[in-house]
C-alpha cells in the first residue's frame, strides 16, 4: 500500500464575500515552504460511578479550530494579497515607467498600514499526497499575525500568517485551478547597493535608527493584531476579541563600527561615550527606527519594478547583550529586537509598500 507523499502538496486562497460563505474559487496559490494546517479539537468528559471498578464516563468535544502558520516565499503580489487579507484594506497608485537610465517598468503600488477592524474572510485549500491524498477546506479564515522575514542564510524572503479557520477541514474532491506565481520573491540580497547611474533608484537599503547597514544578516517584522476567538453555544468560535496589538522587530547586524555605535547609544545614549560614562539610569534613550528596502533587479542589475519597503518610525530597541570572548574567534554579532512605539506628528506606526506588475490591480476577491 503506498504511502501519502508530503513532497507533493499545494495551497490555494481567496476572499470571502462574507463569513459563512466558502469562496470555492481561490485566486492565488502562494508557494508554501513550510508549516501546516491543524485542525485542533479539545474533548472534554467527567466521571461517574455506574459501580465497576472503572466507572463511566460522559465525552464530548468542548472546541474545534482551525489553525495554520505557512512559511511561504514573499512573491509581490501574494504578499500583498495577503497583506490586503490581514488589513482589510490597501491604497493603490499605479506608477508609470520610467525612461532611464535606469529604465523602471510600470508598476503597482500596494500601501498597507493598520486597521483597527478584522481582515477579510477567507478560504484555504490545502492538498497533500501524490497517490494517497488529503485534501482539507478550511473556511472563514482569519489572519491574526503576519510576519514578514529574510536573511543571509536564507535569501527567500519569507511571509508567515498566522490564520485561523472558524470552519474547518472539510473535505473536497478536486483542486482549485490557481497556479503557482510566476514572480520570483524578494530576496535579501534585494538590499544590496549596486551603485552607479541612477543608484538611487536601483539601490536597496536596510537602516536602523537612521543609519544604513550593510553588515546585517537578518530582520524579522511582526505585526500581531491579537484577536483571538470566543466561544459560545457551539465548539466552533462564533467571533473574535482583540487584545493588545503589538509590533515587533528584530535584526542581527555584525558588532563593527556602526554596530558598536547603536549598542552605545542605548547603553550610554550616545554613539560615542565619553571615558567615565555610565549607563542611562533613569531615561532610556530616544526611540530609533527600522526601515527595509528591497529592490528587485535582473541578473544585469536592471531594475524589475518589485519592491518591498517596510517603514517602521518609531522603534523601542532593548538592549542587548554586548558580544563576549572567544578564544577561537570568528564573527560578533548584535542582537537587535524592539517594539514599536505610537510615532509623534500624525505619522503612521508602520507603512509597508509592495509595488507589483502593473497588471495586479486593487484586490477585490
Amino acid at each position: 500500500m503506498p504511502l501519502l507523499e508530503p513532497n507533493y502538496y499545494g495551497w490555494w486562497i481567496g476572499k470571502q464575500t462574507a463569513k459563512g460563505t466558502p469562496n470555492l474559487t481561490p485566486t492565488y496559490r502562494p508557494i508554501m515552504v513550510a508549516g501546516d494546517f491543524n485542525i485542533a479539537r479539545d474533548d472534554g468528559d467527567e466521571n461517574y460511578s455506574d459501580l465497576t471498578k472503572y466507572g463511566a464516563r460522559t465525552d464530548w468535544v468542548n472546541s474545534l479550530l482551525g489553525n495554520a502558520e505557512p512559511g511561504c516565499e514573499a512573491t509581490p503580489a501574494e504578499l500583498a494579497y495577503l497583506l490586503w487579507l490581514f488589513h482589510g484594506g490597501e491604497t493603490v497608485t499605479a506608477e508609470a515607467s520610467v525612461v532611464g537610465p535606469p529604465v523602471v517598468p510600470a508598476m503597482s503600488r500596494h500601501r498597507f498600514t493598520p486597521s483597527t477592524t478584522l481582515g477579510h474572510p477567507f478560504t484555504s485549500f490545502l492538498r497533500v499526497g501524490s497517490s494517497v491524498i488529503r485534501r482539507h477546506q478550511f473556511n472563514d479564515c482569519y489572519i491574526t499575525r503576519l510576519a514578514i522575514e529574510s536573511s543571509s542564510a536564507n535569501k527567500a524572503t519569507r511571509v508567515t500568517p498566522r490564520i485561523l479557520s472558524l470552519d474547518p477541514a472539510a473535505i473536497y474532491a478536486a483542486d482549485p485551478a490557481a497556479s503557482l506565481p510566476t514572480d520570483r520573491p524578494f530576496l535579501f540580497t534585494d538590499a544590496s547597493q549596486v551603485g552607479g547611474a541612477a543608484a538611487a533608484t536601483i539601490d536597496g537599503s536596510i537602516t536602523i535608527d537612521g543609519v544604513t547597514f550593510r553588515g546585517i544578516t537578518q530582520f524579522n517584522v511582526t505585526i500581531d493584531d491579537a484577536w483571538e476567538p470566543i466561544y459560545g453555544d457551539a465548539a466552533t468560535p462564533f467571533d473574535f476579541v482583540q487584545g493588545q496589538p503589538v509590533v515587533n522587530v528584530a535584526s542581527t547586524v555584525f558588532f563593527n563600527t556602526d554596530g558598536h555605535a547603536r549598542f552605545n547609544s542605548l547603553v550610554y545614549g550616545t554613539p560615542t561615550p565619553a571615558t567615565g560614562a555610565k549607563p542611562i539610569r533613569s531615561a532610556v534613550a530616544a526611540n530609533g527606527s527600522f526601515k527595509a528596502t528591497l529592490r528587485q533587479r535582473d541578473s544585469a542589475s536592471a531594475h524589475s519594478g518589485r519592491e518591498l519597503v517596510i517603514d517602521v518610525p518609531a522603534v523601542k530597541w532593548n538592549v542587548p547583550d554586548a558580544p563576549g570572548p572567544n578564544p577561537d574567534g570568528g564573527v560578533t554579532e548584535l542582537a537587535l529586537a524592539g517594539t514599536m512605539r505610537p510615532p509623534t506628528g500624525g505619522a503612521q506606526p508602520y507603512t509597508i509598500d509592495v509595488k507589483t506588475a502593473a497588471a495586479v490591480a486593487a484586490f477585490t476577491v
